[in-house]
């Protein structure tokens, strides 16, 4: 698994994460979730270990992260970030080949190219292959992206015991694509993969994660089953929304419906922008 353990961030005199615990283990999609400013993205990175811990420590299967060489990291944990600027003409297929680089001691390129192959039937972009990657649209720059992280998740064929992060990944989608996105973390989880991602739509996150983090100011508010956690009372405490949950008898999940925003709420990003 992949998991922190009070797990502390600092930028200079400012607290980003305080405290923080989670983890993430092989074969479930777990989600973080909460208002923007709320630390999501900043614990996301520092459990891939883009950015230094103030205290605390985050292990990777039993043994802490900075103790792996970056190879051996990079075949077993993969992000997406929030953003990935690129400005060179290289082809969506050099891009995605780019995710096999941890692997190019082990495999030839004609061997890597069976996973780019299958990575870009995954998110749907084979037909855009030999497109440039300047000419593509932000959806379609993002899928070539996640096919880069499925390639280099995909290994040596086996995916048990791997660990996707992803942030945000569904935030310059539309509809169709979004769904598509989720059900696919949803396929390499049952292909053993332990997928932590970050979302902001809640009825997704209902609907596709076994468990959630909700997060405010740095902190973990609550975490566990997602059914369990995604409680009014913790989306009121997290958003300073009324919501309501509805069962609807054809699906397998409640709906989250919100009703209003709460006079007096401030997010976090607010309270500073004040």
């Amino acid at each position: 698994m992949l998991s922190a353990n009070q797990m502390w961030v600092n930028a200079g005199s400012r607290v980003l994460v305080e405290a923080v615990s989670v983890e993430v283990k092989p074969g479930e999609v777990v989600a973080i979730v909460g208002a923007n400013g709320a630390g999501k993205s900043t614990t996301l990175k520092a459990l891939s270990g883009e950015i230094p811990l103030s205290s605390g420590e985050v292990r990777l299967y039993d043994k802490r992260l900075d103790a792996w060489s970056t190879l051996d990291r990079a075949q077993r944990l993969a992000i997406l970030p929030q953003s990935s600027s690129l400005s060179f003409g290289l082809t969506v297929e050099d891009i995605v080949m780019l995710g096999r680089m941890p692997f190019r001691h082990e495999m030839t390129r004609a061997e890597s190219k069976v996973f780019v192959e299958q990575a870009m039937e995954r998110t749907g972009i084979t037909h855009l292959a030999h497109r440039v990657y300047p000419s593509l649209s932000g959806g379609e720059r993002l899928r070539t992206h996640l096919a880069r992280v499925i390639a280099q998740i995909l290994g040596d064929g086996n995916t048990e015991g791997r660990i996707l992060l992803l942030d945000e990944p569904t935030s310059s989608l539309d509809l169709h694509h979004q769904l598509r996105i989720l059900e696919i973390a949803r396929t390499l989880a049952s292909e053993g993969v332990g997928v932590l991602t970050i979302l902001h739509d809640l009825n997704l996150t209902m609907r596709f994660s076994d468990r959630v983090y909700i997060m405010k100011d740095g902190r973990v508010l609550c975490g566990g089953g997602t059914r369990e956690v995604l409680t009014t009372d913790a989306i009121e405490a997290a958003f300073g929304l009324r919501t309501k949950r509805i069962e609807v008898s054809d699906l397998d999940h409640p709906t989250i419906c919100t009703i209003e925003r709460l006079s007096g709420y401030q997010s976090e990003t607010e309270s500073r922008n004040n």
